[in-house]
């Protein structure tokens, strides 16, 4: 946090306070530092690249009055670390981080387009009298901020923001409110609660002083420049991300599915001379599965009943011997555990398969600290294809409405209940979510549109479903169990080669197939694709889903329409479509758990 006039001190000692509170997030080391009585910096590591305590943040350069917090993963710190050795910088560390913050000292602004990897930073440059924050291109790490009486603060987390903002816990941005039940989450640079922001996947924000006039600038965009294919060059650069990607001084570990991503990272690693890797898998204890069968469109709602996938997990262990472990988790949740699931994901993230990887990674807590996953591949890859294209929707080619992926996003199950509808329309506000997805979806070539339907949904993906879902969810979930997931498909050079590739090409993830062939057994490659650890329809019977379901319909909040929720009050249970009764489930629950949660602090 930083106050140009001094900082409270009662704010910097409940700023302690919150950082003890979220020590989860870093339980190797935990420090902070009060500069100038300007600015407080303070961070919880959890030690992956620089082990020991010369990594301890916060980190001063050593010849400028420059300090940092980073959070996350530089896989190209080698690199750059030798070319600023060249330049005439010195090290105290092997920290990543030091090589950040040389890397600004050297190159200014634009030092941030040399990074490749997963992070959030905070940089307090006294002589320049500013503060500079940066999120990664793709928004693997979250970095939320918000200014209160002077004082610009910053968090990795969600919940210490709240805590300090000290407000009625039901005071909703209608902005953002709208877009949660468009998504299931809130994209952009809105939270779900007014004056909270965060920093948008590639925006890099500048602060000065005085007055703390804020500069944003978005340092990477996707872009789409179609390049003839060839099968080599994409074999290439998918090895070299595994290898980029698998950077660290502890050994990397996998999730293993057993769908094709993973067992794709499985089979590089391999390739890397990675041995002796613990591989992990999850089912549900005691719960009845539906079979896997070759009918792709058992993957065309997001509801499905959970699918083992063990089978196909233990067949790639056969491959390559890795000590494998499934975990066995209890589908038996209660009210509490659901609550704890909300205070780990912080921000509401209406995901239907938060639960398994929340219980998953329970599981895993202190047997891991570093875990790769296949997170990244569908959205570059075009394997969503079947989610968007159903049996009776049009031919694949192309979206002429930026707002058609957003309408078919919406609601996935398919049938024609509209999630707005149970919002209060005094409330509802699609300004900011109409804007963000034409702001995302223009930046595609016009000329370009026809038959690419495959890359404008790689923009789509881009922009909302993987950093505001996917990524935002595996941060939260797994470090507040003190792991680092990795998505191993999201390296730079990797992605901006997948967006070269004509969606043709792209049909059924060809180029990963086909780059799998002869390193993967063939029941492996052409697999259907399934949902990992979904929520089992069954775990909807129990008690944190149907207290949820009474306080909506006995104590609805004032953002709904009341009548709307009545009529959701009558239907049969088997009428209901569950991605959206979900959402509202999730949001109600989640108002009552914050307000506990304030009032208690």
């Amino acid at each position: 946090m930083v106050n140009e006039q001094g900082l409270p001190h009662p704010l910097r000692l409940l700023t302690s306070k919150v950082l003890e509170q979220t020590r989860a997030r870093g339980p190797d080391d935990s420090h902070a530092e009060l500069i100038n009585n300007i600015a407080y910096l303070g961070s919880n590591r959890l030690s992956i690249i620089g082990l020991g305590p010369a990594g301890r943040m916060p980190i001063k350069s050593q010849e400028h009055n420059c300090w940092i917090v980073y959070n996350g993963e530089l896989y190209n710190h080698r690199e750059l670390r030798a070319e600023l050795k060249g330049q005439g910088f010195r090290f105290s560390t092997q920290s990543d981080t030091e090589v950040v913050l040389n890397a600004y000292v050297q190159w200014g602004d634009s030092f941030i387009e040399k990074l490749n990897g997963i992070f959030a930073f905070v940089i307090f440059d006294q002589d320049k009298a500013r503060i500079i924050a940066g999120r990664d291109r793709f928004g693997a790490k979250p970095l939320y901020y918000m200014e209160i009486d002077g004082t610009l603060i910053l968090s990795s987390d969600f919940k210490p923001l709240k805590q300090l903002r000290r407000s009625a816990s039901d005071d909703f941005d209608a902005g953002a409110l709208t877009a949660y039940m468009h998504f299931r989450f809130i994209p952009g640079n809105r939270s779900i609660l007014k004056g909270i922001f965060k920093l948008k996947p590639a925006e890099i924000i500048t602060w000065h002083m005085p007055g703390l006039k804020r500069h944003s600038r978005t340092y990477w965009r996707p872009y789409f420049r179609p390049e003839p294919f060839r099968q080599k060059d994409f074999t290439d650069k998918f090895l070299q991300a595994m290898q980029y990607v698998s950077v660290a001084d502890v050994k990397p570990d996998l999730l293993l599915s057993g769908g094709l991503d993973s067992s794709a990272v499985a089979a590089a690693m391999h390739h890397l001379k990675y041995h002796a890797i613990h591989s992990y898998s999850c089912t549900y204890k005691d719960q009845l599965t539906t079979a896997v069968t070759n009918d792709a469109n058992d993957y065309s709602n997001l509801t499905n009943p959970y699918i083992d996938e063990s089978q196909f997990a233990k067949l790639v262990v056969q491959t390559y011997g890795h000590q494998h472990h499934t975990a066995a988790v209890n589908a038996d949740i209660t009210p509490e555990n659901f609550a704890d699931m909300q205070r780990a994901l912080g921000e509401p993230l209406a995901s239907t398969d938060a639960l398994g990887h929340y219980l998953f990674a329970s599981a895993l807590k202190g047997k891991t600290k570093l875990v790769l996953a296949g997170t990244g591949s569908d959205e570059i890859l075009g394997g969503y294809e079947q989610l968007y294209f159903k049996k009776g929707n049009p031919k694949l080619r192309s979206f002429k409405d930026p707002l058609q992926l957003l309408r078919i996003f919406t609601n996935m199950d398919g049938d024609d209940e509209l999630p707005l509808r149970f919002l209060n329309p005094d409330i509802v506000d699609n300004d900011y979510t109409h804007s963000l997805v034409s702001d995302v979806m223009d930046r595609f070539p016009a000329d370009k549109h026809e038959y690419e339907a495959l890359n404008q949904l790689a923009f789509f993906e881009l922009g909302f479903d993987l950093p505001g879902w996917e990524l935002d969810q595996a941060d939260r979930i797994y470090m507040d169990q003190s792991i680092e997931l990795r998505p191993a498909f999201l390296e730079n050079n990797l992605v901006d080669y997948a967006l070269t590739i004509r969606s043709r090409d792209k049909r059924g993830k060809a180029p990963l197939k086909q780059a799998m062939r002869g390193l993967l057994p063939d029941t492996i490659i052409d697999r259907p694709k399934y949902p990992s650890l979904g929520t089992p329809r069954t775990m909807y019977q129990k008690a944190w889903f149907q207290e949820g379901l009474r306080s909506l319909f006995e104590h609805p909040l004032d953002i709904w329409n009341r009548s709307e929720i009545q009529r959701l009050a009558r239907l049969r249970p088997e009428d209901l479509n569950f991605d959206i009764l979900y959402r509202l489930v999730y949001l109600q629950t989640w108002q009552h758990n914050l307000r506990d949660l304030a009032e208690a602090t």
